[in-house]
């Protein structure tokens, strides 16, 4: 079993690939995204994340997560095919892959550029291939198992607190950066993502939090709660947040939910 944690503190937080070195031998280096690569990976994340066990099927529930997709979802939508592939090309340099058996159980398939065969990777193995991209790439990953009802919650809770907010795109996070740091564009585009995140949530936070500090210093207005550096500000939990709100229109909702 991997360690999530283990891997944070020797690979994540210093860029570094991970070595994943499989039953049969071969050892796989799995790379953190880059900022230019990030747009095309990012919408290939899915074949990853599909909520196999909420299909109300027992024959699929029973699947491994990569039976389910050699089966059922690659079959049915050659999307998600070209999106494994993506995966394997972008986050470990895996750009000759297939899906097929080994040893008469479902596997995918990694050859050379001959199609000699160099490694398969079984069901476990993708299972724990597919986490470590996961919390590799994006910093706040939590793989935690919600009901669909808690996750209709969170959903309508973001979307209430979002109305009235934009999505900035890729491409204005990266102009806000430069604006913000100097870092020069062809510098950010070879940072991880998961790095520029953390760059670019860093820069909002500090014109967030300078901007409240002036609100507090003015007379004007009457700030109740110190204004803390968002560095030492203490994370809340994504379920504190939505479970504790005082927004009515989530209460209520909250309370539906919950019968």
């Amino acid at each position: 079993m991997i360690d999530i944690e283990n891997l944070r503190l020797l690979y994540f937080q210093n860029d570094e690939s991970v070595p994943y070195k499989l039953k049969c031998g071969y050892e796989l280096k799995i790379s953190p995204i880059k900022v230019k690569d990030w747009s095309i990976f990012e919408s290939s994340l899915g074949v990853l994340q599909i909520e196999k066990n909420e299909i109300n099927d027992i024959r699929i529930i029973q699947m491994s997560y990569l039976e389910f997709l050699v089966n059922v979802i690659i079959p049915s939508n050659e999307g998600y095919a070209s999106a494994l592939f993506n995966i394997f090309n972008y986050s470990m340099g895996e750009n000759h892959i297939s899906v097929g058996k080994n040893k008469g159980k479902d596997c995918i398939i990694l050859t050379d550029e001959k199609d000699i065969i160099k490694a398969f990777i079984t069901s476990k193995e993708f299972d724990e291939i597919s986490k470590i991209i996961l919390f590799q790439n994006m910093k706040d990953y939590d793989d935690r198992y919600l009901s669909p009802d808690v996750k209709e919650a969170i959903q309508d809770y973001f979307s209430l607190r979002n109305k009235e907010s934009y999505n900035p795109t890729l491409e204005q996070k990266k102009t806000y950066t430069i604006a913000k740091t100097g870092i020069l564009m062809k510098d950010i585009n070879e940072m991880t993502y998961r790095t520029f995140e953390q760059v670019y949530n860093s820069c909002i936070d500090t014109d967030i939090y300078f901007g409240q500090k002036i609100i507090q210093a003015s007379y004007k207005y009457k700030v109740d709660d110190d204004v803390k550096y968002p560095m030492f500000e203490k994370k809340k939990d994504i379920l504190d947040q939505v479970f504790s709100t005082s927004d009515e229109q989530m209460v209520n909702k909250i309370n539906q939910v919950n019968g």
